[in-house]
């Protein structure tokens, strides 16, 4: 469940138990800081050097926020890895694009990338949540590191999300969204 943005940074998949990649914005894996010359904090390696905009940073957590909430649904099933749970997986999709947080043509590409066996689609929710996570923490990583020292600033409206997330897409060298 995810944005329809892709990079080619992602992490690496687990391919032979059916697990797909997540097309949000996915960015690098947050490393340390490294020092730069003067011990100023430099970009992890792979970011680009410029950090997230305020507003992308909020856009892009409140993206990871609501797919990790759907996907935590379909974690807590009982029956996940046991049956099939795509309608489930359907329903948390529609939520996303409902609320803005997805456009409908990315909901049906997602979609075709979820396994129809159950264990498949067990690991394959367990990928989508671990990306969520990683992609979280790059995005403040590297937002922390470009506005260490400054005074906190108010949270942007979520009127312009996809906008947000579309941008920084583009900073990560990803595309926009369908």
């Amino acid at each position: 469940m995810a944005a329809g943005l892709k990079t080619e940074t992602m992490p690496p998949q687990d391919t032979q138990s059916g697990g797909q990649a997540l097309s949000a914005p996915m960015l690098p894996q947050a490393q340390p800081a490294l020092a730069a010359p003067g011990g100023a904090p430099a970009a992890p390696q792979g970011m680009p050097s410029a950090p997230p905009t305020h507003e992308q940073t909020v856009a892009a957590l409140r993206h990871f926020d609501a797919i990790k909430r759907e996907i935590g649904l379909v974690l807590k099933n009982p029956a996940l890895g046991k049956s099939d749970v795509k309608s489930q997986i359907i329903d948390g999709v529609t939520r996303l694009v409902a609320e803005g947080f997805m456009p409908a043509t990315a909901a049906v590409d997602e979609l075709s990338k979820v396994p129809s066996n159950p264990l498949q689609q067990m690991h394959w929710a367990q990928a989508q949540m671990a990306n969520a996570r990683n992609a979280e923490r790059s995005v403040i990583a590297h937002h922390a590191i470009g506005f260490a020292g400054h005074a906190p600033m108010p949270t942007p409206s979520a009127d312009d999300h996809l906008d947000h997330l579309d941008a920084l897409a583009q900073k990560f060298g990803g595309v926009k969204r369908g």
